[in-house]
């Protein structure tokens, strides 16, 4: 559906599925070899090394990120954030509003809109996960290397933001770009309130040893309250 002036890949990791997925993709695959490029694990190998091994396989200047239970919405989707990134060199990361769309019986569909705000930086992104990962446009070639911790971590997407981010701002389009879709398969949903406290000090854990120290004071604070602001259970990870 995707309406856009500049060529384009479509790169799949599709990580030993245990539905049709495979099939699903394969049949796409060979109808459209010139734009698709499937990898097909030959075992699982784990969320965030699948998200890794995908994102280096990419050639193009631009990664745009869609898993698998979600979809985009506007057909300019694609060219509205590359413009924006194209037009701003200073931005890392371009993002968007998500629609969160339950199929599971936990609550009404809803506008997950960041905030009024237009433009952010990474002190911002440490205290809240607020990019919708179905939203998010990065620069490929600030990802020059995965630290060893990112793949034992519980969720791959606040600290995929967070190292492309430590190399220029975020910047937000005020629209609704994706749906993010809530279901009864997905990892983080089936993660009771314990295991959420713990998958979140694990990330700033991670993220402390890794950035630079002025940042040391602000993460500390915000895992030392990691329990009163988590002690609900959150259906997009990990949005308070």
């Amino acid at each position: 559906m995707q309406q856009v002036s500049f060529p384009y890949e479509i790169v799949i990791g599709e990580d030993c599925s245990t539905d049709d997925t495979r099939r699903i993709v394969t049949e796409y695959r060979d109808r459209y070899p010139e734009v698709i490029r499937a990898f097909l694990r030959e075992r699982n190998i784990g969320m965030n090394a699948n998200c890794i091994a995908t994102l280096r396989a990419c050639k193009g200047r631009y990664v745009a990120m869609l898993e698998g239970d979600d979809y985009w919405l506007p057909a300019e989707k694609l060219q509205k954030q590359i413009d924006f990134l194209e037009a701003h060199p200073e931005f890392a990361i371009c993002a968007g509003h998500a629609r969160v769309s339950y199929e599971v019986n936990v609550g009404e569909p809803w506008e997950h809109a960041i905030s009024k705000r237009l433009v952010f930086q990474l002190d911002d992104l440490l205290r809240e996960n607020f990019i919708p990962t179905c939203t998010a446009t990065f620069r490929l070639g600030l990802l020059l290397e995965f630290p060893a911790w990112y793949e034992k971590l519980a969720f791959g997407d606040w600290p995929l933001h967070v190292l492309v981010a430590q190399h220029g701002d975020i910047g937000v389009l005020p629209e609704t770009l994706a749906v993010y879709r809530v279901h009864a398969g997905g990892t983080w949903i089936n993660l009771n309130r314990d295991q959420v406290i713990r998958a979140i000090t694990d990330f700033y854990d991670s993220v402390a040893s890794y950035l630079p120290p002025r940042y040391a004071t602000l993460i500390e604070s915000l895992k030392s309250d990691v329990a009163r602001r988590y002690s609900g259970h959150v259906s997009i990870p990990p949005i308070a």
